[in-house]
C-alpha cells in the first residue's frame, strides 16, 4: 500500500460501502472478512493494525490511533485512506473543516451541557497536530443547536458558510473570484486584483488567451480557462480540476 493514510473507524453502512468499494479496490485497498454492517457498524481502514486493510468492527475502534466519526462521510473516509476524489477536488467547501483543538476546547467551554458529551468525543480525535477534523454536516448541526451568543464564537471558529459552486453552470460570461493554486497558472501579477471579480473568456477549452492577450487555438493542456479583468488576461489549465474559482458573482453576466 503506497497510499500515505491516516486510520479511521466511521459508521457505515452496507449500502454506503458498496458505493466506495470499487475506488477502494481501484486504489489497492485489500477487502478482509467484512460482517454484517447491522452488528458491526464501523469502517476502519486498517484492520488489525494493517494500513490499507478495509473490514468492519465493533471493537478497539480507539486502537491504533483511529479517529472516530460516528456519522458517515464518503469525501471524509477516502479522504482519511489517502484518496482524492474528483468531488474534493472541485468542492469549495462551506466551512473551515479543519481546526485546533485549543478553539474545539473553546466551544466545549461555551456549549450547554447536553453537548458538551458530543464535543468531548469530537476531541477523541485530536491528531498528531493537535487538530481536529469535521463533517460539514457535523458543523451545521453545532450551528443549528447553538443559541444567539453561541454562533459568534463558532463562526470565529469555522467561519461563514459558503455556497458551494455548481461548476456545470459556468460558461463563457460568468464572473467570478479567483484564487492563485500555484498550479499551472499565467498572468496573476500586480496587474491583476485578486479581491475584485473575473469574467469567464473561455471555459474548459482547447482554445485559450496567453496573459500577453494573444489567441492559442491549442497548449500543451487538454483544456483552459481564460479570465479577464480590466484588459488583463489570466490562464489557468483546467484538464484536472478548477480550483482556482473561489466563488460565483454571476453565472452567465447576459
Amino acid at each position: 500500500m503506497t497510499k500515505q493514510i491516516k486510520p479511521i473507524a466511521m459508521k457505515c453502512t452496507q449500502e454506503q460501502f458498496n458505493k466506495i468499494e470499487p475506488i477502494l479496490r481501484e486504489h489497492g485497498f485489500t477487502i478482509f472478512n467484512l460482517s454484517s454492517f447491522d452488528s458491526y457498524c464501523y469502517l476502519v481502514n486498517n484492520f488489525l493494525w494493517n494500513d490499507g486493510v478495509i473490514s468492519n468492527t465493533l471493537y478497539y475502534l480507539h486502537g491504533d490511533n483511529r479517529t472516530v466519526f460516528e456519522e458517515w462521510d464518503e469525501d471524509t473516509f477516502l479522504k482519511y485512506c489517502g484518496i482524492e476524489t474528483e468531488k474534493q477536488t472541485n468542492k469549495t467547501m462551506g466551512y473551515k473543516l479543519i481546526v485546533p483543538a485549543a478553539d474545539v476546547l473553546r466551544i466545549h467551554s461555551a456549549a450547554c451541557y447536553e453537548w458538551k458529551s458530543i464535543i468531548k468525543n469530537f476531541l477523541t480525535r485530536i491528531d498528531y497536530w493537535q487538530e481536529i477534523l469535521f463533517t460539514e454536516n457535523e458543523i451545521e448541526a453545532m450551528f443549528e443547536a447553538a443559541t444567539e451568543i453561541q454562533k459568534p464564537l463558532l463562526t470565529e471558529i469555522f467561519g461563514e458558510k459558503k455556497k458551494e459552486i455548481d461548476y456545470s453552470k459556468l460558461k463563457t460570461g460568468s464572473k467570478v473570484m479567483i484564487k492563485h493554486t500555484g498550479q499551472h497558472c499565467s498572468g496573476l501579477n500586480g496587474d491583476v486584483d485578486l479581491n475584485k471579480p473575473f469574467d469567464i473568456v473561455f471555459y474548459k477549452t482547447k482554445h485559450h488567451i496567453c496573459s500577453n492577450g494573444k489567441f492559442s487555438p491549442r497548449g500543451h493542456y487538454e483544456s483552459y480557462i481564460t479570465f479577464h479583468q480590466d484588459g488583463k488576461y489570466v490562464l489557468f489549465s483546467s484538464h484536472h480540476n478548477v480550483d482556482c474559482i473561489v466563488d460565483v458573482i454571476e453565472y452567465e453576466n447576459l
